[in-house]
């Protein structure tokens, strides 16, 4: 989505950045060191940008991109792990997974049989509010499946509230991802993946249901 190659020195530099910030969210970087990442990181990324200017117009969007794509890809799937190292996991872990999923499945069929009201039609002309409604009633049900198998212990408010909690982030997500698409103009975030948009896309979602449900547990739970 970067115009940077893949290979340039801020891209190379990025991605180190990236892998060092999900180290250090999954406990593999000491603290005291961990405080560290993100200011060296950015000095990192505008350092060697600035020793291999590619174009000046594009300097905002490279770089931006770039510091984005720490935070975006770096930050925030690490947390799926870290719900599996919680209390009931397992189930928790399964949960950001299924229920983002049964939630995105929900939604496309509720909005192809109900959906009349645009959900963001500026982002996704598909998306309907009808269909937002069904993916998280289709969510909050997965999770009460998971309950019964893997984590009874957990309340049926806080189930009922981990399943709309991952349908609701997972829509945001995958808005997201659309808007970034739109914004640069492709269509599939990468082709490693044939037919499925590439990684982004499967994971889109997930991204953003594994940290807000961590969130909801650690605070609520």
């Amino acid at each position: 989505m970067s115009p940077a190659d893949g290979k340039s020195p801020v891209a190379l530099v990025t991605y180190g950045v990236t892998a060092a910030t999900s180290a250090a969210i999954l406990g593999f970087i000491p603290a005291e060191h961990a405080v560290l990442i993100l200011p060296a990181g950015i000095l990192g990324i505008w350092a060697s940008f600035l020793g291999r200017v590619g174009s000046i117009e594009k300097a905002l969007i490279t770089v931006g991109t770039m510091v984005l794509g720490v935070v975006y890809c770096g930050a925030m799937i690490p947390y799926l792990a870290r719900i599996r190292d919680m209390e009931g996991g397992l189930g928790l872990a399964l949960a950001a997974l299924f229920c983002t999923w049964s939630g995105d499945t929900g939604a496309y069929f509720s909005g192809r049989a109900l959906g009349k009201n645009k959900l963001a039609p500026v982002i996704s002309p598909k998306k309907t509010i009808e269909g937002a409604v069904g993916g998280v009633v289709a969510a909050i049900a997965m999770a009460f499946i998971l309950r019964h198998f893997f984590m009874p212990e957990l309340a049926p408010l806080h189930t009922l509230a981990v399943g709309a909690i991952a349908a609701v982030a997972g829509i945001v997500g995958d808005l997201c991802e659309s808007l970034l698409k739109r914004s640069t103009g492709i269509k599939d975030s990468s082709n490693l993946i044939p037919g499925h948009g590439g990684v982004l896309d499967r994971f889109d979602g997930v991204m953003f249901a594994a940290p807000a449900i961590f969130l909801y547990v650690s605070l609520v739970v």
